[in-house]
């Protein structure tokens, strides 16, 4: 039923959201109605509009063969239509309620609830209404909207402007160009009709530019559509539409419009488009220029900024780019210039990024990144600047007469091939910063003539083809290379044009020869050129020359001054060099602005530099010369070889280090001289001092100021090194101090502190602070406790004036110890839980022992606990193999009551790394004569199985990591008796039809006595021994054999407790009574020490039996009790439930 209900409510919710939405389609779909469109304007404005719409009808096949382009700016979005249309109603009505009575007929009818056919009727209704709307500013009152005389709309009339309602601090409105006003043609828009920035537009939002429907207009004035000011800053995206008929665009007809986008297409009859017609337009499509013979030109920034794609065609009747920027900024991937172009002005296509080809219409066979028409004349500055994906080779046409500046700047362009003209007037950084690899001319004639005119970095890249032929040692011609004059040697001529050859190698020659370069060279005997040698002659001869030596030149980095001595290192080397070779070197070093050599030798140079007066230029010369002609040393000229390597050294100050120390507290009335004030070990050296020593320091805070020079004021740095001290003056008054009880007080003198002093109580272990009263008033509850290893505690509010402080540090007691077990952390995580754990130890073993033996047995076992967790502690058991586990984990923690409370002591300060206890079980064959013979005084019925030697040890590791402990300590016996759980070896288990009942015999030496003592199983399993001792010795398996009937009998006629027949076994040690869970530990913490061996250590002989008494009937009383209250609540529920139900 639920689910019912559930399913109902969603319907119901679905049909409510549906009605809501039906009711919310009348008032849309009636908001302009039919009826009402048309009553707008009279009949004469109704023929208008109807001839306009028979004239775009007739214009209709021209406006589709525009292109796709054209066919995507005559799509408009119904909503946007709706939208300017609304507005153009409300613009003219003066209304914003636009509703007719239909609206809410149309309402009332979608509340009731329509039919399938109505509903379809109301959306057939609503299609019309858009179609409507999307004619409507077509029916507007434009002779109201705009200025208008004579064919020519001059912007919008004042009146319009101001009967615009006002929308959030603005008034929009839409620019739709009729084909007509008043049966008027629309010929023209004039100069600056629109411009967004004149005055009386203020607050005037323009959403949309309409120009479709102008199918009489002729001329665009300059400025007639100008972006300027904040007039278009709303506007949104919209194509643009020109008709054919139009003849003028005018200069920034459409400047800034960045929303206009898609594609352009201007119709052919355009004569004539005025510079930066259309200059940062938002156009994103292609571009179409008018094909007209009256088209003759592109004025400049014409087209700059805006976004066209794809490919550019200038049309055959375009002769001239006559304009700077033109088309650049815009992402063409292709421009075809037509065959008659004379001139491209300057930086034309600059910046255009995605430009991969530039060629000239009808030519298809050409390899060439930009080809250029054979008629250009005038190539002007940055035309292709910064067309970075235009790559390859460029020919520039014969008939060149001017060439600008970085024309191929910025491209991909590795080669240019210059025109055969020797009347071209090139700028003489024509080549500037560009990656060229060669400007070819075509003969050496035009490169002797253009190449000494260009410009340093222009004249590199300048060249012309050279054919070099290689000769023999025979002076034979061996082959030949195309080459270009003053290029590389390894260029060669690809359809990329001119480029490296990496696969170039010279013709083979002779066998090489050690200390020798075999090749060729361009002078006979000349040293062999490289592969990537510049070509500077015809010529390439047979060539042996002495190769250059090698050079080991090492450097000073800069860096800051740090005391460290480098060197900067000059070496030369050479086969033919050394003692008994044919060459040897001179080493000549300049430094600093010295015009003669500080040094010169013929060994190595090497020189040392620390201090920042190291800093300068050092230059090194190497010469090397043949050593049969002395007299060449140190005469270039006369020089195998030589070269010079330099650097400049720079060796800045360093920064030095001062930490001034000084007091924060001194007397008051103490001069700032007498302040002691001194650097800290590790401080760069210098002195400090205060800059006011005379003063005289008052009581309360006051900053001191002070001054550290270095000493090394040439390698430090020494100006400004200042600070500043916060120093307090005290003002002492008498105190006296009376203490109680062990602890100590700091300070503890009768000296005169000075208010707020703070003071600190240490209260030894074994004692707490328990009182502390200042002139009379307890102040222990103000008292902080300090954050270190001892418990140490303080106090900061000690008035002024005379003062008496009494400290009492009270015993602690075992409901302190219970109250510190309370508060241990569960789980020892860091150095504070660390602390609190070895406190409470040492605080615990600093007990008296009656105080010590009242400490209950749960606080001792969380004190075990805890000390199990410190990281640094650990409890190991060694057994052998068929031993299973001889303590269980709390027992294990019980290992730790040997840890005296000096051993906590220094776990605590650190000087203990590491604190380790192990139990050893080890299994013996025999034992010692005196333990033998001890066993046997009290082994009376049991037989001897084996024997184990139990010890415990003490380890202790002053590192942490260390592998061997620093010292060891046997331990022989504990304060708290452990419960062993020895397993019963396998050899001694009984055969079947034999009780074999099994005990232990400790054999342990109680102060030079030994004595052997029978402990009984207190666990009564066949397979292990069980338990309770604190002295770890010799311990021996025993065990005596009966007959199975024989104890089945002896069982049925035995009810006397076990407890009865103990006591009178004559035993001197505790009779209490076992308990035969594995998992008990002893009754108490130092209960059993004085019963179970330590008072009766002399007895031997004595059958003993330790463990705790199971309290079994108030067990069963509790859970006896527990049933019942669970039944009486049981029936409590029934009866609630009862009653409810009833």
């Amino acid at each position: 039923m639920k689910r019912g209900i559930a399913a109902g409510c969603a319907a119901l919710m679905c049909m409510v959201m549906v009605l809501s939405l039906l009711g919310g389609l009348g008032p849309v779909q009636a908001e302009v109605p039919e009826e009402s469109v048309q009553t707008e304007g009279n009949a004469d404005r109704e023929n208008g509009v109807l001839e306009s719409q028979k004239d775009a009808d007739r214009t209709e096949e021209t406006t589709v063969s525009q292109g796709e382009s054209s066919q995507e700016s005559h799509e408009t979005n119904p909503a946007d239509t709706a939208e300017a249309g609304t507005s153009a109603a409300r613009a003219v009505t003066g209304r914003t309620d636009i509703e007719s009575e239909d609206t809410t007929a149309s309402s009332e009818a979608a509340a009731e609830g329509e039919s399938s056919s109505d509903v379809a009727e109301s959306q057939k209704g609503l299609q019309q209404t858009e179609n409507n709307i999307r004619v409507f500013s077509s029916q507007l009152d434009y002779s109201q909207m705009y200025t208008f005389s004579q064919g020519t709309i001059t912007g919008f009339s004042d009146s319009y402007l101001n009967s615009l309602p006002e929308e959030n601090g603005n008034r929009y409105t839409d620019i739709v160009i009729p084909a007509e006003i008043n049966g008027q043609k629309v010929t023209k828009i004039g100069g600056s009709a629109f411009l967004g920035s004149t005055k009386r537009c203020e607050g005037i939002r323009v959403k949309r530019i309409d120009l479709s429907g102008a199918v009489n207009l002729v001329t665009i004035d300059s400025m007639a559509f100008y972006a300027l000011g904040s007039m278009y800053s709303e506007m949104g995206s919209c194509s643009l539409v020109l008709n054919k008929g139009l003849a003028t665009i005018g200069g920034n007809a459409f400047n800034g419009q960045k929303t206009l986008n898609g594609s352009l297409y201007i119709p052919d009859s355009v004569t004539s488009i005025g510079s930066s017609a259309f200059s940062g337009c938002g156009f994103d499509g292609t571009l179409h220029l008018p094909e007209n013979a009256s088209f003759t030109e592109i004025q400049g920034q014409v087209f700059q900024r805006c976004c066209f794609t794809g490919s550019l065609e200038i049309p055959d009747n375009v002769t001239s780019i006559i304009g700077n920027y033109a088309f650049s900024e815009n992402d063409f991937t292709e421009i075809v210039l037509n065959s008659g172009i004379t001139k491209i002005g300057g930086s034309s296509f600059m910046d255009c990024g995605q430009l991969t080809k530039v060629r000239v219409a009808g030519k298809t066979d050409s390899a060439a990144a930009v080809e250029l028409p054979d008629v250009l004349s005038v190539l002007d500055s940055n035309v292709f600047r910064n067309c970075k994906k235009l790559s390859g080779w460029v020919k520039i046409p014969d008939g060149i007469l001017n060439v600008g500046s970085s024309v191929f700047t910025g491209t991909g362009i590795r080669t240019i091939y210059m025109p055969d003209s020797d009347t071209v007037a090139y700028t003489t950084n024509f080549l500037f910063d560009t990656t060229l690899n060669a400007a070819v001319f075509p003969t050496k004639a035009l490169y002797d003539q253009y190449q000494p005119k260009m410009n340093s970095g222009s004249r590199q890249y300048c060249a012309y083809p050279l054919t070099v032929t290689f000769l023999d040692e025979a002076e034979q011609v061996l082959t030949t290379r195309e080459t270009l004059y003053q290029r590389p040697l390894n260029y060669h001529e690809t359809a990329n044009g001119w480029e490296e050859d990496s696969d170039f190698h010279f013709p083979e020659t002779a066998e090489s020869m050690v200390g020798y370069d075999i090749g060729w060279s361009f002078t006979k005997g000349g040293k062999v050129a490289a592969a990537n040698a510049l070509v500077a002659g015809g010529t390439l001869y047979f060539s042996k020359s002495v190769s250059a030596p090698q050079i080991t030149f090492e450097e000073v980095k800069t860096k800051e001054y740090d005391g460290k001595t480098e060197y900067i290192r000059c070496l030369a080397s050479h086969p033919l060099a050394g003692e008994d070779g044919e060459y040897t070197f001179l080493y000549c070093t300049l430094k600093g602005n010295d015009s003669s050599f500080f040094y010169a030798s013929d060994e190595p140079f090497v020189y040392p530099v620390t201090d920042v007066g190291d800093s300068m230029r050092y230059v090194c010369y190497v010469q090397m010369y043949e050593k049969a002609h002395p007299e060449y040393r140190g005469k270039w000229s006369m020089s195998t070889w030589y070269d010079y390597f330099a650097t400049w050294v720079d060796i800045r100050q360093a920064s030095p280090v001062y930490h001034p120390q000084f007091p924060d507290h001194v007397p008051a009335g103490t001069t700032v001289s007498q302040i002691p004030l001194e650097l800290t070990i590790g401080d760069t050296p210098g002195t400090v001092s205060w800059d006011v020593p005379d003063a005289v320091i008052n009581g309360g805070e006051q900053t001191l100021a002070w001054t550290y020079i270095p000493e090394d004021t040439e390698n430090y740095i020494s100006a400004g090194l200042t600070g500043e001290a916060k120093i307090t003056g005290d003002v002492e008054y008498p105190i006296h101090i009376e203490r109680e009880g062990k602890g100590t007080v700091d300070p503890d003198t009768d000296s005169c502190p000075v208010a707020g002093q703070i003071f600190t109580f240490t209260p030894e272990y074994g004692y707490k602070l328990q009182s502390v009263m200042v002139d009379g008033m307890e102040m222990v509850q103000r008292v902080q406790q300090l954050d270190t290893g001892r418990v140490s505690y303080t106090l900061d509010l000690i008035p002024a004036g005379q003062t008496e402080m009494k400290v009492v540090f009270g015993p602690v007691k075992t409901e302190d110890l219970e109250d510190m077990a309370e508060a241990l952390p569960k789980a020892v995580e860091d150095e504070q839980d660390i602390r609190d754990v070895l406190n409470m130890k040492m605080h615990y073993e600093a007990l008296e022992e009656q105080e010590k033996n009242s400490v209950s047995e749960d606080t001792v076992k969380k004190l075990a606990g805890a000390l199990q967790q410190i990281p640094s502690v650990e409890v190991r058991t060694n057994l052998p193999e068929a031993q299973g586990e001889i303590l269980s984990k709390d027992q294990e923690a019980y290992l730790l009551s040997c840890m005296t409370a000096e051993e906590a002591g220094q776990l605590l300060d650190g000087t203990i790394g590491r604190f380790v206890v192990a139990m050893h079980v080890l299994p013996k064959d025999e034992t010692e004569m005196d333990v033998a013979a001890s066993v046997a005084q009290v082994l009376g019925d049991y037989q001897i199985g084996t024997h184990y030697e139990i010890s415990i040890e003490k380890q202790i590791f002053e590192n942490a990591s260390a592998g061997v402990p620093d010292r060891t300590e046997t331990i022989s016996e504990l304060s708290i008796p452990l419960r062993l759980v020895l397993t019963v070896p396998e050899e001694l288990m009984p055969s079947e039809g034999t009780v074999r009942k099994f005990a232990l015999i400790r054999t342990h030496d109680f102060g030079g006595k030994i004595v052997s003592q029978v402990l009984e199983d207190l666990d009564l399993e066949a397979s292990t021994i069980t338990v309770d001792s604190g002295y770890f010795s010799t311990y021996s398996v025993v065990y005596a054999d009966s007959k199975k009937e024989e104890e089945s009998t002896e069982a049925e006629e035995t009810t006397e407790p076990e407890e009865s027949k103990e006591e009178g076994s004559g035993s001197s040690e505790s009779k209490e009574a076992g308990n035969p869970t594995k998992s008990a530990g002893p009754s108490k913490p130092g209960s059993s020490v004085g019963k179970n061996g330590k008072g009766a250590a002399g007895t031997a002989g004595q059958n003993v039996k330790t463990g705790d008494q199971a309290p079994v009937l108030p067990a069963i009383s509790g859970i006896l009790a527990a049933i019942l209250v669970a039944a009486l609540l049981i029936s409590y529920k029934k009866k609630i439930s009862h009653q409810e139900e009833s």
